[in-house]
C-alpha cells in the first residue's frame, strides 16, 4: 500500500488538476495581497521525469532558434547524474510579471479590481510540446 507521502501531484495529476489548485492559491488572500502593484501574470511550469529530458532541450532548441541558427544546447553533465540518480524528477517554472505603469499608478485605473493571470502546464511525460493553458481573472477583493 502506497502512503500518502510516496504521492507526487506534480506528476500524477492531471495538468488540468494541478492548474486549478495553482490559480486558487493564487486567490487566497495572503497571495493577493502580495500582487499590489502587478497588472498582469504568466506562469509556466514544466516538469516531468529526467528521461524526458532530452525532449525538452530539442524542444528548447528548436524555441531559441534565431534566424535558423540554433543555439548550444544544454548539456549534461556526469556530476548532474549523479544527483539525477537520486532525484530523476525535474520542475522549471518561470514566472513573468507585468507591473503597472508608474503614469497610472493612484489613477482611477490604478483601480482594476483584478488581474489577468495565464497559466501553461506541461508535463514532458503526458504531455510533450501540448501545454494546458488556464487563463483566469483573479480579484484583488477578497
Amino acid at each position: 500500500m502506497r502512503m500518502m507521502m510516496d504521492r507526487l501531484p506534480i506528476l500524477e495529476d492531471s495538468v488540468d488538476l494541478l492548474a486549478e489548485d495553482i490559480l486558487n492559491k493564487l486567490k487566497t488572500r495572503s497571495c493577493v495581497r502580495g500582487l499590489t502593484g502587478v497588472a498582469k501574470i504568466m506562469i509556466k511550469i514544466r516538469t516531468g521525469h529526467v528521461y524526458c529530458f532530452d525532449q525538452l532541450i530539442q524542444q528548447e532548441e528548436i524555441d531559441s532558434s534565431v534566424d535558423g541558427q540554433r543555439q548550444l544546447p544544454h548539456s549534461i553533465t556526469p556530476d548532474m547524474m549523479d544527483f539525477f540518480q537520486q532525484f530523476p524528477l525535474f520542475l522549471d517554472t518561470t514566472i513573468y510579471l507585468e507591473p503597472k505603469s508608474n503614469s497610472h499608478l493612484g489613477s482611477p485605473l490604478d483601480m482594476d479590481d483584478s488581474i489577468p493571470v495565464l497559466l501553461s502546464i506541461e508535463n514532458i511525460s503526458t504531455n510533450p510540446s501540448d501545454p494546458y493553458y488556464l487563463f483566469e481573472n483573479i480579484s484583488l477583493i477578497v
